[in-house]
């Protein structure tokens, strides 16, 4: 699954919270049912990430990403955090725009 979340408002450098993310996940899995007519990943995944902000970010990347993570768990996206085997990971900063660009593959060693 490729997508991208525009984030609601701005975050500029401040970590966006678990609950910011969760939400964004809701709203476009409502929006966008048929990105998900797959259900929940199960099995090992790999996930690649950009994180776009529209300033320089003063966060914690492991904080980000746990965030994240818990997010996709929660809004049902994938089964369990644990499922994620790889990670490639950037930031960029001084976007025009603000958002997540994520990719969902399954696992293969």
């Amino acid at each position: 699954m490729d997508l991208f979340l525009p984030m609601k408002g701005k975050t500029g450098s401040h970590q966006p919270s678990k609950k910011k993310f969760f939400q964004e996940f809701i709203d476009f899995r409502n929006k966008e049912k048929d990105s998900f007519r797959r259900g929940v990943y199960e099995g090992n995944i790999t996930v690649e990430i950009t994180f776009h902000f529209s300033d320089k970010y003063r966060g914690d990347l492991d904080n980000l990403l746990k965030s994240l993570f818990d997010a996709l768990q929660g809004a049902k996206i994938i089964k369990n955090d644990s499922q994620i085997r790889k990670a490639i990971v950037e930031i960029k900063e001084f976007e025009p725009f603000e958002g997540i660009a994520l990719i969902l593959r399954y696992y293969r060693e």
